[in-house]
C-alpha cells in the first residue's frame, strides 16, 4: 500500500486519534445499561436514552453545512472535544437519572458532528484506492481498545458500581484528546467558489432544503438510504429491549452484560474491519451493505431462540453468542456507514452527503425505538426479535438489487 508522506503523517494522527476514542465508543455499549442497573431507570427511561443519540444526529446536517463551507476541518474537532467530551467529567455529581440524561443529551448533541468531520478527512485526505483500507486498520485498532476497556470497565462496576462516575470522566478527558489529534492531520479541502454570506434564516432552512435537494437529484442515493432507513429502523427496534432483556429476564451482571455487548459484539470489528474496508473497496456499496444486513440478521435470530432458555444457567452464554453475529455483521455495516455515502458524493459534496446520511439516522430514531418499545410490550421479547430479522433482511434484499444496478451502469 503506497501513501504519499502527507498520507502517512495524517494516517498516523487517526491512528493516536482513534485509539483514544476507543474509551468514547465503548461508553456507547454501556451507557444504557449504567443507566438501567446502577440508576434503576424505568423501561421508559431507557428507550428515551437510547433514543438520544440517533436523535442528535438531525443536527449533522447543519454541521455538514458548515463543513461545505470551510477548509478547516480542525476547527470541527476542537469545538468536539472541548465542547462534547470534557462534559462528561460532570459525571462525578450525577446522582439520578435525569443529571444523566442532560450529560448524555449534551455528548451527543456535538458527536453529530464526528462522522461528516471525520468522512471528510478520507474523503479529501487519502486516494479512493487505499480508503477503505485504512479505514478499516483504524477501526480494528480503535475497537481492540473498546474491547479491553470494556472488559476492565464491567469488572470495576461488578465490584462498586457507583465507579461509573470515575469511568466516565476518565473516557471524558481521553475523548477530548481523540479529537485534539483529529485536528493535528493537516488536511484540508477547497472551498466552493463564490460563497456568498450567510444568514441565520438560510442557515437554519438552508441544509434541510439542500438535503431534499441531495435526495432528489441523486436517485441511487436515495435508494442507498432508503435501504439504510429500512436496516436503522430495525437496529433500534432492539436497542430499548437488550438492558431489559439482559438484566431482568436472563439476569446477567456487569461483567457479562460489558463482555458481550463490548468485547464479543467488537470482535468482528476488531478482526475483520481491514477485511471488510478491503472488500468495501471491491464491491459497490449497494451489494456490500445487502451482504452486511443479511448477516445481521442472525443476531435478532440468535436472541430470539435464547429468549426461551432464560432460566437456563448458561442463558448469558448464548446472549453472548448472539452478539458474536453482531460483531461479524457490523464489521461491514461500520465500513458502509462511515464511508459509503461519499460513493455517491461530487468532488466537494461529501460533508453534506454524509450528514445527510447521518441526520437520517435521528429521522428513524423517532420511530424505531418506540417501536421496539410498543412491541415489547404490547407482545414479548420474541416478538420485537422476529420482526427486527424480517426487517433486516428486507433491507439486504433493496439494497441487493441497488447493487446489481450500481453494477451495470
Amino acid at each position: 500500500m503506497k501513501l504519499t508522506q502527507q498520507e502517512r503523517y495524517a494516517f498516523t494522527m487517526i491512528l493516536i486519534a482513534v485509539f483514544f476514542r476507543g474509551f468514547v465508543n465503548a461508553s456507547y455499549q454501556f451507557q444504557d445499561i449504567v443507566a438501567k442497573k446502577a440508576l434503576a431507570a424505568a423501561d421508559w427511561q431507557v428507550t428515551l436514552l437510547v433514543m438520544i443519540w440517533p436523535l442528535s444526529n438531525l443536527l449533522s446536517i447543519w454541521w455538514g453545512k458548515l463543513l461545505e463551507r470551510s477548509s478547516n476541518i480542525a476547527k470541527y474537532f476542537y469545538i468536539l472535544g472541548f465542547c462534547g467530551r470534557l462534559v462528561l467529567i460532570f459525571m462525578f455529581w450525577v446522582q439520578n437519572w435525569w443529571a444523566y440524561l442532560l450529560i448524555m443529551v449534551i455528548f451527543f448533541s456535538f458527536n453529530s458532528m464526528q462522522s461528516p468531520a471525520q468522512s471528510t478527512l478520507y474523503r479529501y485526505g487519502f486516494g479512493l484506492a487505499n480508503r477503505g483500507r485504512l479505514f478499516g486498520i483504524a477501526t480494528s485498532v480503535e475497537n481492540a481498545v473498546v474491547v479491553v476497556f470494556a472488559w476492565l470497565a464491567g469488572y470495576m462496576l461488578d465490584i462498586n458500581e457507583n465507579w461509573f462516575r470515575h469511568i466516565f470522566a476518565l473516557i471524558g478527558i481521553f475523548g477530548m484528546l481523540s479529537s485534539l489529534f483529529f485536528a493535528q492531520t493537516k488536511i484540508t479541502k477547497s472551498v466552493p467558489a463564490n460563497l456568498k454570506p450567510i444568514n441565520l434564516k438560510e442557515f437554519i432552512s438552508g441544509p434541510i432544503l439542500r438535503s431534499i435537494e441531495v435526495l432528489k437529484d441523486n436517485p441511487l442515493f436515495r435508494r442507498f438510504e432508503i435501504n439504510y432507513f429500512i436496516y436503522g429502523l430495525a437496529f433500534m427496534m432492539i436497542l430499548p429491549v437488550i438492558p431489559k432483556f439482559m438484566v431482568d429476564s436472563v439476569g446477567m451482571n456487569y461483567s457479562q452484560m460489558f463482555i458481550s455487548k463490548s468485547v464479543i459484539a467488537k470482535l468482528g470489528l476488531l478482526f475483520l474491519a481491514p477485511l471488510a474496508g478491503k472488500l468495501s473497496d471491491l464491491v459497490n456499496p449497494g451489494k456490500f451493505a445487502g451482504i452486511s444486513y443479511f448477516a445481521l440478521a442472525l443476531y435478532p435470530l440468535a436472541l430470539f431462540i435464547t429468549s426461551f432458555f432464560t432460566s437456563w444457567i448458561y442463558a448469558p452464554y448464548l446472549v453472548m453468542f448472539a452478539f458474536l453475529f453482531n460483531g461479524i455483521a457490523m464489521a461491514g455495516i461500520n465500513v458502509s456507514w462511515n464511508i459509503g455515502s461519499i460513493y455517491f458524493a461530487g468532488p466537494d459534496e461529501a460533508p453534506m452527503f454524509q450528514s445527510v446520511h447521518v441526520t437520517l439516522t435521528g429521522v428513524r430514531a423517532i420511530f424505531g425505538p418506540l417501536i421496539g418499545y410498543a412491541v415489547m410490550k404490547v407482545f414479548n421479547y420474541q416478538a420485537v426479535f422476529i420482526l427486527a430479522a424480517l426487517t433486516f433482511v428486507t433491507a439486504a434484499f433493496f439494497s441487493i438489487n441497488l447493487g446489481k444496478t450500481l453494477d451495470n451502469q
